[in-house]
């Protein structure tokens, strides 16, 4: 989960992007929240996405914001948006993302 896509192999992506898992949706927790694109395989689907608001789940506090996908590059294929809350970033995106010293802590989530 907490892996990255760069961390991978390119055969271990191409496999992971083109095997039957890789479909569009949006999935949220209360610490992430994901959207999945594939404008090649579902070019229905891929429209769909556009517009939406992603949130994690009781993201309804001023402090959590939305993310809209508005467009996507006519050369993207696919796409995995990840939204994450700076507290449980090293669980949710692999690693840690500390607040720059000298400054206050993280006042928002951070996108991926």
């Amino acid at each position: 989960r907490a892996a990255r896509l760069a961390d991978i192999s390119q055969e271990s992506r191409l496999g992971l992007m083109n095997g039957s898992s890789w479909y569009p949706r949006v999935v949220a927790s209360s610490t992430r929240v994901e959207a999945v694109i594939d404008t090649v395989k579902y070019v229905e689907a891929s429209g769909h996405f556009l517009h939406h608001e992603l949130a994690r789940d009781k993201a309804y506090a001023l402090h959590h914001p939305r993310v809209r996908i508005e467009a996507v590059s006519p050369d993207t294929a696919k796409a995995l948006i990840v939204v994450a809350s700076p507290d449980a970033a090293a669980a949710e995106l692999g690693t840690p993302r500390p607040s720059p010293a000298g400054f206050t802590p993280w006042l928002s989530d951070i996108i991926r």
